[in-house]
């Protein structure tokens, strides 16, 4: 593929980079190993009727936990930060960068050396369950929690790499996906292990990772000194 299709408002860096990547089953991934790697797609996650973020994720060795994908002020969700800890337990927050709401998984669902899919959602109509996770396909979410802090947009969406340049663990990205939609759980295990269609409705960002050769003119690559290996 040639880097996914972003659609919408993102801003528009234009350059052409040649990376390596390696397989993973059948694909490719983005590789995150190493300090200061991340990418930055000029977007807004949609707080209004909601948004769902997906991202295939694979650790090598889990230590401190990991960075997914994120939107915050300095350490601060504004609206999201999504990450591993050190337990394998998945973290969530929501908020606008001062007030946030966090919740975080029973421990032990990620390991290490294993793929997981994990899926964040904001739905502002299921009222008390407004925050969920969802992980491996399973249509029961992981975490399932009442949304009571405000919601705002600051800084660009980023992956692997929170504001105040937090890491945590190497880790390999595979499928991002960023929705304005606030899926549910059935919808997102009736596809979550398979590629689709750049023009679903409802898909603004989708980032596959998938050719050597990727035209990054729509998101823009900090240090990028590898994607791929795996």
């Amino acid at each position: 593929m040639l880097y996914s299709t972003v659609r919408k408002t993102l801003a528009l860096v234009f350059f052409v980079l040649l990376v390596s990547f390696s397989t993973k089953a059948q694909n490719q991934a983005l590789d995150l190993s190493g300090a200061g790697n991340e990418v930055n797609v000029t977007y807004n996650l949609n707080t209004g009727s909601g948004f769902t973020v997906e991202q295939w994720i694979y650790v090598p060795t889990l230590t401190v936990g990991f960075e997914l994908v994120n939107q915050t002020n300095t350490n601060l969700a504004s609206p999201l930060d999504l990450y591993i800890q050190a337990d394998g337990a998945i973290n969530m927050w929501n908020g606008d960068g001062s007030t946030t709401d966090n919740d975080t998984s029973v421990p032990g669902l990620i390991t290490a050396g294993t793929w997981h899919h994990i899926a964040a959602v904001y739905d502002p109509a299921d009222v008390g369950n407004e925050r969920k996770v969802y992980l491996d396909g399973v249509t029961t979410p992981v975490i399932a929690a009442a949304n009571t802090a405000p919601l705002s947009n600051i800084g660009p969406l980023r992956i692997g790499r929170r504001a105040d340049a937090f890491e945590g663990d190497d880790v390999y990205l595979d499928e991002v996906r960023v929705w304005n939609i606030a899926r549910s759980g059935v919808a997102i295990a009736a596809d979550y292990n398979t590629t689709i269609a750049s023009n679903t409705a409802g898909l603004d960002v989708y980032l596959k990772f998938e050719n050597n050769l990727i035209d990054l003119s729509l998101i823009h690559i900090s240090e990028p000194t590898r994607l791929g290996m795996i």
